[in-house]
């Protein structure tokens, strides 16, 4: 899909049509997995979440009248310890991602759905953490456009008009434009920017009201989190731009964590595409279903895989392994028409170098320091140990690479 207009490139909802009209691309609701955690993420940055928020990655059990006690774990089977909220999302960690909406309410992460207009299924419980509910792919798809388009919607546009033989006009769909560059047919055309609300003002803990904040409480610290910003975002929907459905820095913060999770996680394959790109993987239990969800600035494109009847694929055949190189096989010849761009920063973002493990601010020079984005307001203001000498004592820049791919 064309992200700044709608426009839908392409679909394909099935291998053989004479096999089967179904069209898994629009009509099939499956579990998203882990390519759900974007959203998820997204709803925390409101709550005072930040790329540098610290969640202890180790064991938890929580008991159930119904199914007895669950266990959760990460894909690898494994705890990591302390782990910023940054590298929670670009190495698809999922006992930080339940710690994170246990801390924000699973009635915010609800509620936060709703408004950016997502209406698949989705059950009342931690295991949205894990992208228990059901959606199509096309939906999916439309949701991740809202981060490149910096927080508003958009319907997709599978064609223009609808006219009858004398030529008159039954049906219409235009553009929705964003603020960056789109394309009519053929030539790039320059798009004059938005009349965007207003961003609202970040709202200290102690002075929001329960209303601005949403649903749930909002404790200033939970144990095994820290480092969560006292700056709450409120104000999204509002009245004067009822498409503008999330703030345009949460955004933009989203597309450049997601940009890490291809040049750094579980999406890297992405990195051969040679553009700017952001996306994120998906695989559900047992290998049912694989997923990539990514997006340049101008193209966002969604590839499923899995059975009809929900069997297993292998127990390699990840989102990674099974949809991103067909992401990626589309996406080589769809971005063609379009610049090569990064995305665009709305007023409100400043960057930082930081600690990769602890968070607090590094020497840019340091060894473990990455630079990150974050909403203005909202970044560390504590030093790291040892970031004065431009040193750390995690390792060598190549040691980090390597933990990073593996």
């Amino acid at each position: 899909m064309e992200a700044q207009t709608g426009f839908v490139l392409s679909v394909v909802g099935g291998s053989l049509k004479k096999k089967s009209e179904f069209n898994r691309a629009i009509q099939a609701e499956r579990q998203p997995g882990s390519s759900f955690k974007p959203i998820i993420f997204g709803a925390a940055l409101e709550r005072g979440f930040t790329p540098a928020t610290v969640i202890v990655d180790s064991p938890i059990v929580y008991s159930d009248a119904d199914s007895g006690k669950w266990k959760p774990n990460n894909f690898e089977e494994k705890f990591y310890g302390d782990t910023t909220f940054r590298q929670a999302l670009v190495k698809s960690r999922n006992v930080p991602t339940i710690k994170i909406v246990q801390a924000v309410g699973v009635p915010f992460i609800l509620e936060y759905t709703k408004r950016i207009g997502m209406v698949g299924k989705l059950n009342s419980d931690l295991s949205i953490s894990l992208g228990s509910g059901g959606f199509s792919l096309v939906e999916m798809t439309r949701t991740y456009a809202l981060f490149p388009r910096l927080g508003r919607q958009v319907k997709p546009i599978f064609y223009t008009s609808v006219r009858d033989r004398e030529g008159k006009v039954l049906e219409e769909h235009l553009p929705q434009p964003a603020p960056l560059l789109g394309r009519t047919g053929e030539k790039i055309v320059s798009i004059a920017p938005l009349q965007v609300a207003p961003l609202p003002s970040a709202t200290p803990t102690a002075q929001a009201s329960p209303a601005s904040l949403g649903p749930g409480p909002v404790p200033s610290e939970l144990p095994g989190i820290s480092g969560r910003s006292q700056v709450r975002l409120a104000g999204f929907p509002n009245a004067g731009d009822p498409a503008q459905v999330m703030d345009p820095r949460a955004a933009y913060v989203m597309s450049h964590l997601m940009k890490e999770v291809v040049n750094y996680g579980t999406g890297h394959d992405a990195k051969s595409l040679g553009r700017p790109a952001a996306g994120k993987t998906g695989t559900t239990n047992e290998n049912i279903d694989a997923w990539f969800i990514g997006f340049t600035p101008h193209v966002v494109t969604g590839a499923w895989v899995g059975y009809d009847s929900q069997k297993t694929m292998g127990s390699s055949e990840t989102g990674a392994k099974a949809a991103l190189p067909i992401w990626l096989g589309l996406m080589k010849e769809a971005v063609k028409p379009y610049p090569d761009s990064d995305f665009l920063s709305p007023p409100g973002i400043v960057f930082a170098s930081i600690d990769i493990t602890s968070g607090k601010l590094a020497a840019a020079q340091a060894s473990s320091a990455i630079r990150e984005a974050f909403i203005e307001g909202t970044e560390p203001v504590e030093v790291a140990a040892g970031a004065s000498g431009g040193g750390s004592s995690s390792g060598s820049s190549s040691d980090f690479l390597k933990d990073e791919f593996e």
